[in-house]
């Protein structure tokens, strides 16, 4: 009875830790399309292009079960999704650091506020949406 246990023990521990693999699989897969379809017109080609690449070779590996390939691509595809985060980050920081410099010479005070609270609601999206997620993501694996 005890051997059956240990034995049905060891094929849960099994399954609890593919679908883990999986579940955080799917997880970066979602990050990486959300970024690619709200800011592909931002970020690098060639970056983008790796990640497109890395994400098939994901599914694929997804679909025919190879755990061992599909942590290996998950880690890539993580490290991929930090970069363009990164890269996210610093496109929108310029462009709030452009924005102010040419509004401060265009409007007053009260205007220059409003718009910084706009910018700053546009980079709060992209960084919570975005890297933030990323950030609880890799911290939780």
């Amino acid at each position: 009875m005890l051997e059956e246990a240990s034995k049905y023990a060891q094929v849960d521990r099994k399954v609890r830790e593919e679908q883990q693999i999986l579940s955080q699989a799917g997880v970066e897969l979602d990050s990486a399309e959300n970024i690619i379809r709200n800011h592909s017109d931002l970020l690098d080609l060639k970056m983008l292009e790796k990640a497109k690449k890395v994400m098939e070779a994901l599914k694929l590996a997804m679909d025919s079960k190879k755990f061992e390939e599909i942590k290996k691509l998950t880690e890539d595809l993580r490290s991929i999704n930090f970069a363009l985060g990164t890269e996210l980050y610093n496109i929108m920081e310029k462009q709030i650091s452009e924005q102010k410099e040419k509004t401060s010479n265009e409007v007053g005070p009260s205007q220059q506020k409003a718009k910084d609270s706009s910018i700053l609601e546009q980079i709060k999206k992209v960084t919570d949406e975005d890297i933030l997620s990323w950030f609880k993501k890799k911290k939780e694996s």
